[in-house]
């Protein structure tokens, strides 16, 4: 039975979206029946929800402990975890126990982190706590933004976007926590990489049945539990996505398509060629840059959307150095085309082409990515990408170019490295 706090609170968050309030007197009201002050957000304040259970009422893990590989008898070679390698040294956090926690406060080779789950976007992201070379000390505050976990900080009781990894409301609001590399994967998979690995122990100090999902039914439903605006139908909005962020860009590479890619694979992001990682049979996604493994998102793809509203999709075809088959230029619609060294094209030209570099090409007008990673550096060739009639943005390391495409109208683009920004 909720208290009647907690009534209350839901009482507000319904009074809050249905418009019929004054400002200064809800936002003194909020602070008052949920101990969080909105006074200064990032967001709208009134897309800040009630989760269902009041501030602390999941309870993180504030001192955790940790067992060896021999000792986690209680987990399954299936089990998923969120895995984490600090300074040499392995950890792993079973999901069946951030189901019921969310957020685990911890420290690995003098790194305080902040290792947090939400269940409702099956998002795991591993935070350093360190803020301004202070350890802030984080909770559950019960509310959700987007779908998703705010967790907060003790010292301000500022409230967090788990995704955005920034305080969404209160004193420090804007402020943002780095993102460490981590991986959701299967224990057995999490182990056999790193036998020496320690794992968060079912002795949390709390009475919880960590053999039991309470959000099973959720996991196997369509349905979404909260708002989320913009809900983005490109994808089914249960999708699972490795999400990735380099360079300002933004793309998701959805599981089901990963699936029946050859791995590892190449792709071109932000100016970067990003090496993806994926095994089919633990369903375990990840992504290095150089050699480095780079912090990521996986989790329902309506969350990523909600969060990254210009990401782009990844596709198979072109993603991987693929040169589209030469043809008459009249067999296809319309487009963009160009070269990469010397070829003779099928659009009749014989010149040096001048592409040789990774372009980018957004829809003008809602900044949409239609298409990305055009690298033929490497391999000569022709390029052709067909596009709708439109008005267009072709991205480069250099520059934007804008261009327009007609009705029957093939358009040559030359080198963008050299174009001027718009």
């Amino acid at each position: 039975m909720l208290s009647s706090k907690t009534r209350s609170s839901v009482v507000v968050s319904v009074w809050l979206r249905s418009g019929l309030f004054r400002w200064p007197l809800v936002i003194v009201l909020y602070a008052f029946l949920t101990g969080f002050d909105l006074s200064r957000h990032g967001v709208p304040a009134d897309q800040i929800l009630d989760g269902g259970t009041p501030k602390d009422g999941i309870p993180a893990i504030l001192q955790p402990k940790f067992v060896s590989v021999s000792d986690a008898a209680f987990l399954m070679p299936s089990d998923r975890v969120v895995g984490v390698v600090v300074k040499g040294k392995a950890r792993a956090y079973p999901l069946k126990i951030l189901n019921w926690h969310e957020v685990v406060d911890d420290a690995v080779g003098g790194t305080p982190l902040a290792v947090t789950f939400c269940p409702l976007t099956q998002s795991a992201i591993v935070y350093d706590r360190n803020l301004q070379k202070k350890p802030l000390t984080v909770g559950v505050s019960g509310k959700l933004y987007e779908s998703n976990l705010l967790f907060y900080d003790k010292a301000t009781e500022s409230l967090w976007s788990q995704i955005k990894g920034e305080a969404i409301a209160g004193p420090l609001t804007g402020k943002r926590l780095e993102p460490l590399p981590s991986v959701v994967t299967a224990w057995a998979v999490w182990r056999k990489a790193h036998p020496d690995t320690v794992v968060l122990d079912i002795s949390t100090g709390y009475s919880r049945n960590y053999g039991i999902n309470p959000y099973e039914s959720y996991e196997s439903s369509d349905q979404i539990m909260f708002p989320v605006t913009p809900l983005d139908d490109r994808l089914p909005a249960k999708e699972r996505v490795l999400g990735l962020t380099i360079n300002q860009a933004d793309e998701a590479f959805p599981f089901s398509r990963l699936a029946k890619a050859k791995t590892p694979l190449n792709a071109n992001l932000g100016g970067a060629r990003v090496t993806v990682i994926f095994d089919r049979q633990s369903q375990t996604a990840g992504a290095m840059v150089a050699g480095r493994h780079m912090p990521g998102y996986t989790g329902y793809w309506f969350a990523w959307a909600a969060f990254h509203p210009k990401t782009g999709i990844w596709e198979q075809t072109g993603r991987q150095g693929t040169i589209p088959a030469a043809g008459n230029r009249d067999s296809l619609p319309s487009g963009l085309y160009g070269f990469s060294g010397a070829v003779s094209g099928a659009f009749g030209e014989d010149k040096m082409g001048v592409i040789g570099e990774c372009i980018w090409i957004y829809d003008r007008g809602n900044q949409k990515q239609v298409a990305t990673g055009y690298c033929f550096s490497s391999k000569p060739g022709e390029f052709r990408v067909a596009l709708a009639p439109g008005a267009y943005v072709v991205r480069g390391p250099g520059g934007d170019r804008a261009i327009e495409i007609k009705q029957g109208q093939w358009t040559r683009i030359e080198s963008v490295v050299k174009t001027p920004a718009l």
